[in-house]
């Protein structure tokens, strides 16, 4: 009687979850459009300001920062992961950024938005690519940095004491800040604006809590 009831309340809190998770991410598509003009407009404004007033260096150290966003990075990690992680684990990490760039896809044809070096001429062309909202890269490094930084910290040693705790949380704040970077990276190049950049990260931080939080695939 005592287990049909605990797998009644798991139940619940799955689904509860669930319902969670989708509310924050149709909130999340739901207000886009409020601040999608605003801070589009001042990006252009702000990104002009900010590379007038920096030097060449500094333009050379975002393009390689913007690289750990892109597959050139990405694919390498994940394929030492699969290596030597459970196949679930890196499973999780695979469908996590496959979902991303999917659904970053399908909403980039649907807003048809354009990127800040589209609409200024003046601003440096850095890639081919498509529309820009929301960001691709953001999105996917959001999701996939912090499914990563899950999987790596997914083991005893990370939790039995305070000093794995402390690794474990300093490993999260180091994900955060590359993730943070690569964002910067975008708006600097042009490639994205604030707003762009900023949905992208919502987004990719909805589908890490649902692949990893409700879902729970990595302990499958």
């Amino acid at each position: 009687m005592s287990e049909n009831n605990s797998n009644s309340n798991n139940k619940k809190k799955f689904y509860l979850n669930i319902f969670i998770v989708n509310i924050y991410i149709g909130i999340c598509v739901g207000i886009e459009n409020i601040y999608r003009k605003p801070l589009f407009d001042q990006s252009l404004i702000f990104i002009k300001n900010w590379r007038q007033s920096d030097s060449q260096s500094m333009e050379s150290f975002f393009k390689i920062i913007t690289e750990f966003g892109s597959q050139n990075v990405l694919v390498p990690i994940f394929v030492i992961l699969f290596l030597f992680t459970p196949l679930n684990k890196s499973y999780c990490i695979l469908s996590t950024v496959i979902y991303s760039i999917v659904f970053d896809c399908i909403m980039k044809m649907s807003y048809g938005n354009p990127r800040p070096f589209w609409v200024d001429a003046e601003l440096c062309k850095h890639c081919d690519t498509g529309y820009g909202n929301p960001s691709g890269h953001s999105f996917t490094s959001t999701s996939a940095y912090l499914s990563i930084w899950n999987v790596i910290t997914d083991y005893e040693f990370f939790n039995k004491d305070l000093k794995g705790k402390i690794l474990r949380f300093f490993l999260l704040i180091f994900f955060l800040l590359l993730i943070i970077t690569i964002m910067i990276s975008r708006v600097y190049l042009a490639l994205h604006s604030v707003n762009q950049i900023l949905y992208g990260c919502l987004l990719g931080l909805g589908f890490y809590l649902m692949i990893f939080h409700v879902m729970k695939i990595n302990k499958m």
